[in-house]
């Protein structure tokens, strides 16, 4: 089964949180509630309350500024965006408006709302002064959330003044939102101007916001003329841009079509970035052709390679089906694949079905389960999935792995849930 767009760049693990941007770009935004929904003519209404000077109709309406309440709270997408739509965005009153309406958003709002509402509020706020956007982010106290309304700010402004939008991006005080913001810009600027863009980009002279927006021209290059994209972005002398900047576009490949991203990946220069790559495309092509990714893996000649490719395999089946892929992985010839990719499909099988992940263990040969396996398999699964250790220690049939196995639980540190939200 193919998976979607954004499962598949997150359980590669390595899309990193550089291109949270593109995960949420691929999703579908949450339908809001049938409560929520504006009808056509509130948003006709709404346009007509737009302009920069207050209407007798605005101040009619009950609620500070014209902002209408149920118990105290604005209870709909709709309140909302009618506010938005009478805020003008000039004066200190209008920011001490939005100010109230993004904190109010972010505590009332259910997370498809909330984000629907910030994706507006950005998109408006870019049509004035951007100065006062770090004032407003204060009031959002999840990390998502400041992502969304900065993203439709740069979204928004690069469409009308590219030169304007970018301007401000230095002054975004958290890095993941700085670098997150420039690979917007650099990819919505190169939809219009590769060459421009990718100018802007290299001359950003710090290093990590240099980075980000080569990522978003490349990103969106490489989906136009892949061609023309990968002979730039390998001819960088710079290892430090050239790599990521191959593995982002071997991934996009690799989403679009997995086989021809493996051949594609083969062409780098030996390296980090290569193998990368390399992993990532096979990781596609085993999620959309198991058997034809196994096939090609058994007949790869360099070993490194064939390793990395087999290792590949192993992740991307064990989120299907754990148990077929650890009988797969056990009959691996390179020993390290095999301990690898055991490591892997083993977990994942632990995390599920513990008994029989145990179980197998028990009957597996020494040629082919060793103390090392067992003991990374016992730790991730208590890290992940410390309710299932007792079942899986207790099938165990080995005494002295038990007892390492249960020493391993005690010292294993389970992180600590996230606090709900007030």
């Amino acid at each position: 089964m193919r998976l979607p767009l954004y499962a598949m760049l997150l359980a590669a693990g390595s899309a990193g949180a550089g291109f949270a941007w593109l995960v949420t770009r691929s999703r579908p935004a949450p339908a809001a509630s049938t409560a929520s929904r504006e009808t056509a003519t509130e948003r006709s209404a709404a346009a007509k309350a737009a302009p920069s000077d207050r209407t007798a109709a605005e101040s009619a309406e009950p609620g500070p500024r014209g902002v209408s309440e149920s118990g105290g709270l604005w209870a709909t997408l709709a309140d909302f965006r009618r506010s938005l739509a009478r805020n003008a965005f000039r004066t200190p009153a209008d920011q001490a408006e939005l100010r109230a309406l993004l904190a109010q958003a972010a505590r009332t709002l259910a997370a498809g709302e909330r984000a629907l509402f910030l994706a507006e509020a950005g998109a408006r706020l870019a049509q004035g002064d951007l100065g006062w956007v770090h004032d407003l982010l204060a009031q959002l106290g999840e990390f998502r959330d400041r992502h969304g309304f900065v993203r439709a700010i740069v979204e928004a402004a690069m469409g009308a003044n590219p030169e304007r939008a970018t301007g401000w991006l230095g002054d975004l005080r958290e890095a993941a939102l700085r670098e997150s913001a420039y690979q917007v810009a650099g990819m919505k600027w190169a939809e219009r101007d590769v060459a421009a863009a990718r100018t802007w980009a290299a001359g950003l002279a710090d290093p990590a916001a240099r980075l980000g927006a080569l990522e978003g021209v490349t990103w969106a290059w490489t989906q136009t003329d892949a061609t023309a994209a990968y002979a730039w972005a390998v001819a960088l002398d710079d290892a430090a841009l050239r790599e990521p900047l191959l593995v982002k576009m071997a991934k996009l490949m690799a989403v679009r079509d997995p086989r021809q991203a493996v051949a594609w990946a083969l062409q780098f220069p030996p390296g980090a970035a290569r193998d990368e790559a390399l992993g990532y495309a096979v990781f596609q092509w085993a999620a959309d052709d198991l058997k034809g990714a196994a096939d090609w893996a058994a007949r790869v000649d360099d070993a490194a390679l064939r390793s990395g490719g087999e290792v590949a395999i192993a992740r991307s089946w064990s989120n299907q089906e754990a148990q077929g892929a650890t009988q797969w992985a056990a009959g691996l010839r390179d020993e390290g694949s095999r301990a690898t990719a055991l490591q892997t499909t083993l977990r994942k099988w632990a995390e599920v079905a513990p008994a029989a992940a145990a179980q197998w263990v028990n009957g597996a040969g020494a040629a082919v389960m060793n103390e090392g396996i067992f003991r990374a398999v016992t730790g991730g699964l208590a890290a992940a999935r410390p309710g299932a250790v007792d079942t899986w220690l207790s099938t165990t049939a080995n005494p002295a792995w038990r007892a390492v196995g249960a020493q391993i639980a005690r010292e294993t540190v389970v992180p600590a849930p996230a606090a709900p939200r007030p």
